[in-house]
């Protein structure tokens, strides 16, 4: 029957008695308009005025499945699948590394499809999956797209630096105004693209490409103005390039010499002549 009740005196007397109790549960899943969690066995322990005492109460629940909220899910996971192919189509496109996202992107595929085909309760855990397949792979996609849009804008920073190091060292550079805002430029970059990648870190993804867009910007900025620099002071004369400068001296020299030779030679001919 639904109820069985075992007095105290059945339970407790004497002391020496063990009660074993065995079940067997047979029924039907009750009918239900969303799919959830419903008590299917309940154990209680009451006092002599049938409240239940501290720590009496032993439940066991299901969760009871609506078919047409899986079929409702499943709709949902293919709609999601294809957002998601969509994305990653478009990141491929950017230069963006996609590895990831397409292994969890094929994990989810065919978790969905495997839904279809198999009863409900375990096209619930297939659907179940298929949705933390989908949230690992935008979180891979988001985090390669971030790390992409870093990696772009180190490269206008790095050959800024490189520029830097050139009017320093090899043309003594250090103090001339226009090499100084070109490092306060330099630095700015430097920084900002630094918080990107912290908040990269942090998986702050939209925060930190916003940041690494800046960043980007900044160093361009810094860039096109080293290399105007670079254009206007031209290659100069520097120990850097001193190999070059003596090798056409040693050459004018030679050319001189072979010119003289000739010259005093033609020269003794008209003499003689």
């Amino acid at each position: 029957k639904k109820y069985l009740t075992f007095g105290g005196w059945d339970l407790s007397y004497p002391d020496s008695n063990t009660i074993e109790i065995h079940y067997r549960l047979e029924g039907y899943a009750p009918d239900i308009s969303a799919t959830g969690k419903q008590i299917i066995f309940r154990l209680r322990e009451t006092d002599v005025n049938g409240n239940v005492v501290t720590d009496g109460e032993t439940l066991v629940e299901r969760t009871i499945l609506n078919p047409e909220d899986i079929i409702a899910t499943q709709k949902l996971r293919v709609e999601e699948l294809a957002r998601f192919r969509t994305d990653i189509n478009e990141k491929y496109a950017l230069g963006v590394d996609t590895t990831g996202a397409e292994e969890k992107y094929t994990a989810a595929d065919d978790a969905i499809a495997a839904s279809k085909t198999t009863a409900y309760s375990q096209a619930n855990t297939f659907l179940k999956n298929a949705g933390t397949y989908l949230s690992e792979g935008e979180e891979l996609l988001n985090q390669a797209w971030t790390t992409k849009t870093i990696n772009d804008a180190q490269v206008p920073i790095d050959a800024t630096e490189t520029l830097i190091v050139y009017f320093k060292t090899n043309r003594s550079m250090g103090d001339d105004s226009r090499v100084l805002n070109i490092e306060t430029r330099y630095n700015f970059a430097q920084q900002t693209l630094s918080n990107a990648k912290d908040l990269r870190d942090q998986n702050q993804y939209i925060q930190a490409r916003i940041q690494a867009d800046s960043a980007k910007i900044k160093g361009d900025e810094a860039y096109a103005q080293a290399s105007k620099l670079r254009e206007d002071i031209g290659e100069g004369f520097s120990l850097g390039n001193i190999g070059f400068y003596l090798m056409i001296v040693v050459v004018l020299v030679i050319v001189g010499g072979i010119g003289l030779f000739f010259y005093r030679r033609f020269s003794s001919w008209d003499e003689l002549g």
